[in-house]
């Protein structure tokens, strides 16, 4: 079974946080981030959803092994992300829609097809929009 956990990029301080609770009251979703531009409660706060862009993990990871990710880096949401296969080096932001997640504008939604290529986190639309530049 796949982990379901999230991230969220916060819109007031611009900071991509950890969500590491996620709660219902009031008839509304409210989330504890754990936020390292903050120093309230040890870098945990809480705030509604008007406040975040919320992330859902893909249950996948990129290629690359580093000392921070020796298993290779968490894939979200929002990130944009390297692949290369036999058709050549292409950019593609990442999605979710009618239930699956996919590549955003290369044509291709297959998630096996995801698996089977070698891909790697360049960064994400929030802290990277430069990225977005030669985007199509």
């Amino acid at each position: 079974m796949r982990e379901i956990k999230f991230r969220a990029w916060d819109k007031s301080s611009k900071a991509m946080c950890k969500v590491k609770r996620i709660l219902n009251f009031d008839g509304k979703m409210h989330f504890i981030l754990d936020n390292p531009n903050s120093d309230f409660w040890g870098n945990n706060y809480g705030c509604d959803i008007d406040r975040i862009e919320l992330m859902q993990f893909t249950g996948l990871k990129d290629n690359k092994r580093t000392k921070e990710y020796p298993n290779g880096q968490e894939i979200y949401e929002g990130d944009i992300v390297k692949l290369t296969d036999y058709h050549g080096e292409r950019i593609v932001i990442i999605d979710f829609g009618n239930g699956t997640f996919y590549y955003k504008g290369d044509g291709f939604s297959d998630e096996y097809l995801f698996n089977a290529l070698n891909k790697t986190i360049i960064g994400n639309i929030y802290e990277n929009p430069e990225l977005l530049e030669d985007y199509k």
